[in-house]
């Protein structure tokens, strides 16, 4: 289907007479559909193979983690200290130990070398320029203005040897060995940091006698940050072909924006669903926390750990990613190292961190198990990739390509829905107009130029309206009761020897509701971030299209339309400009910071949710006190006071919206002022604009209208395709197939 659609798009991009405008999403997806055939053909040729893709950015410890999965912490796999030797590896299994090469092709090389030369001018021009003292600060001027991709394209081309240029372009290299350890030796020369071939391979095939690969694939991407062109999309590549993926993520940096946008756009956009995020270096984690700890060893693991899942929910929250939660451990590949190895054998850094964790946390050099379980290697083979991806592979792997069909059918079909009503309302309009009308909205453009003066008073009226939100949207959003329940049976015994009960009534038990502060937490929370969603729903909608700020500026303009001095502007014209001009208003409302806001009722609720000390149940003596009034006299202070509480955290969640409401208000106000100046300097010229374009296809009106016609033919014949029988069964059929 992907490949009869790509043939059809090629078709429709063939036809002339239709401004190009209307053809850029089109031209965008016909350039990624080859890389959809490859990769459907990719995940049906895999079969039963399940692919795991280790992803993070350069510097998160992959190798490490890699080395502790597979080699029990021994650096076969080089560590990479730069972008440069962060190459894409390939981990299967085979009876025998051997690696394949794939080397740059002369096109990729001829692009680096490019962008080496390019380094070279910002180089020479900063040195010519006179404003640096010495080479080191106009090497330092020349990386900063030249950026990553250009610097690691300078240091892969010096860092290539004549040896190394003499692979460039040639066929894949292989060679099995004896031995896993022979593979030390031999890996470096191809991706370790000063390695021969490094600067030259593109590729790494690497093939391991371990059981535990039997199945299963790992592929090793370079860093989510990496500069080289060529070999990103190489792993792009590979990841739309992964069935699950563990994310790296640095415990000092967590969850990144860099992190979060790759995990978006290269795993969940392209259907994978099955993602573990791992905290990692989180020795390093724990050593940033040692003075708040008091060397306690568990609780800063479990401190530390609970952080991170915290901020893996909040990062979530914040991207409004629309995915299930990913599962979350934490690891160190440095740890799980040093636990395997003598000391003897301990690198420099290895040395260092050691001696850190034991001054900080005594327990490491009491203990040396401790450094195995802060690895959590076998943790994770056993719950994630033994459990998680092989018990449920055929699951996985048969879910992975129907999402994968699913998603990109979605994406197709919108981007030829939307492309087609387009075509579909340019056509519409050609049609009802003639030259007669084109000559009247050329003769206009003076009225709209003043009309765009006085659209400034609407705009203006829209500023007040806008200075009222706080009070004004907050008075239209719905703020329930808190009505939930939180209490629950408490039983208190009682011992009195004299007054009340005494004798065979000595000892009694009286049980009341008291408040359960732990369920109350839930209870605020849960309703707390349901009304922060709701409440973000009603302010996004407000700003949208149809809200009614976009609304109101609509209607006005077509209400000045009706006056006799521009009833012949067209309305449907004017619009364009309108909708063009408050496209930055829409995109600041939803600026609105949710995230804020939940930990300011997070904190409200931790600083005064606290559990209660009840002492209510004990001795009594005073033959004058009744224990049963008095313990409900003490609950009733008690709920009393929690009821307190909870209207001073409600209060507190209203006065954060209002802040936030005020804080939005503000950058909507720069917006709408910039808006204001772009009604009276540019409605004019996008009007003539407009017309022109109509002028024209008026002037060639029939081919115009047979060109559109041919595009809207071509386009439904895609959508059909999306309707037919055999689309649904080759889905069932491949999936029963990977099953």
């Amino acid at each position: 289907m992907f490949s009869e659609i790509s043939y059809k798009i090629k078709q429709v991009e063939k036809i002339t007479g239709i401004e190009p405008e209307y053809f850029e999403d089109i031209k965008k997806l016909s350039l990624e559909l080859p890389k959809i055939i490859q990769a459907e053909k990719d995940l049906l040729i895999q079969g039963q193979t399940l692919r795991i893709g280790v992803i993070g950015q350069v510097k998160s410890g992959k190798s490490s983690f890699l080395n502790a999965l597979l080699f029990q912490g021994k650096d076969l796999l080089p560590k990479a200290s730069t972008p440069m030797t962060a190459g894409l590896t390939v981990i299967g299994y085979d009876e025998k130990p051997k690696f394949k090469v794939e080397y740059y092709s002369k096109e990729d090389w001829n692009i680096v070398e490019s962008q080496a030369r390019q380094y070279d001018a910002i180089y020479k021009e900063a040195k010519v320029s006179g404003q640096f003292e010495d080479d080191k600060s106009i090497e330092e001027a020349t990386k900063e203005k030249a950026g990553e991709l250009i610097c690691s394209s300078k240091e892969l081309v010096e860092g290539c040897g004549i040896s190394a240029k003499n692979c460039i372009g040639k066929e894949p290299l292989e060679k099995t060995l004896i031995s896993i350890t022979d593979l030390q030796g031999e890996l470096h020369r191809y991706v370790g940091a000063n390695g021969e071939f490094t600067s030259v391979t593109k590729t790494l095939y690497l093939y391991l006698p371990e059981e535990g690969l039997k199945g299963i694939e790992i592929v090793d991407t370079p860093g989510v940050n990496d500069p080289i062109v060529s070999r990103e999309e190489r792993t792009n590549e590979f990841l739309r072909s992964c069935h699950g993926v563990f994310l790296l993520s640095y415990t000092g940096q967590f969850c990144s924006n860099t992190d979060l946008t790759f995990l978006k756009e290269r795993v969940y956009d392209q259907g994978i669903n099955s993602v573990v995020v791992l905290g990692s270096k989180f020795d390093s984690g724990l050593i940033d926390i040692a003075r708040t700890t008091d060397g306690d060893l568990e609780y800063a693991m479990e401190s530390l750990s609970s952080s991170l899942t915290d901020l893996l929910k909040e990062a979530f929250d914040k991207k409004n990613f629309r995915n299930e939660l990913p599962k979350f451990h934490f690891t160190s590949g440095l740890c799980y190292s040093l636990y395997h190895k003598p000391e003897k054998e301990w690198d420099e850094n290895e040395i260092h961190i050691a001696e850190l964790l034991i001054k900080k946390y005594p327990d490491f050099g009491e203990n040396r198990e401790c450094f195995r379980f802060l690895g959590q290697i076998e943790e994770i083979k056993e719950k994630y990739i033994e459990k998680d991806f092989k018990n449920n592979k055929e699951h996985i792997i048969a879910e992975r390509y129907k999402d994968f069909i699913d998603i990109n059918k979605s994406k197709i079909l919108n981007t030829i829905s939307e492309t087609k009503d387009d075509l579909e309302d340019f056509s519409k309009k050609v049609k009802s107009l003639n030259s007669d009308n084109i000559e009247k909205q050329k003769n206009q453009r003076s009225n709209v130029e003043r009309l765009g003066k006085e659209s400034i008073n609407l705009i203006n009226h829209t500023i007040n309206d806008i200075n009222e939100l706080p009070r004004t949207f907050l008075n239209e959003v719905e703020f329930p009761d808190f009505k939930h329940f939180y209490l629950k049976p408490k039983s208190f015994k009682i011992e009195q020897y004299n007054g009340y009960w005494v004798g065979s009534n000595r000892y009694k038990t009286l049980t009341f509701d008291v408040v359960d502060s732990i369920l109350l937490k839930d209870f605020l929370l849960e309703y707390l971030n349901k009304n922060l969603e709701e409440v973000y729903s009603a302010w996004t909608k407000h700003f949208s299209t149809i809200g009614p700020v976009a609304k109101e500026l609509k209607e006005g303009i077509k209400k000045a339309l009706t006056k006799d001095e521009y009833s012949d502007i067209d309305p449907e014209i004017l619009q364009e400009v309108i909708l063009d001009s408050i496209k930055n208003v829409i995109r600041c409302a939803k600026c609105f910071s949710k995230e804020r806001i939940r930990k300011a009722f997070q904190k409200h609720i931790d600083d005064r949710i606290k559990t209660p000390i009840r002492n209510w149940g004990c001795y009594y003596s005073d033959s004058t006190m009744d224990p049963e009034s008095y313990i409900e006299s003490e609950n009733e202070i008690e709920q009393s006071n929690y009821r307190g509480f909870i209207n001073g955290i409600l209060t507190g969640y209203k006065e954060e919206l209002q802040n936030e409401i005020t804080k939005q208000k503000g950058a909507i106000g720069e917006e709408i002022d910039k808006m204001k100046e772009s009604f009276e300097t540019n409605i004019g010229a996008r009007f003539a604009e407009v017309t022109a374009k109509y002028e024209k296809a008026v002037e060639e009106k029939e081919s115009k209208l047979n060109a559109l016609n041919e595009g809207i033919q071509g386009l439904t014949e895609i959508e059909q395709l999306f309707t037919k029988q055999y689309g649904k069964q080759r889905i069932e059929t491949a999936t029963g197939i990977l099953s």
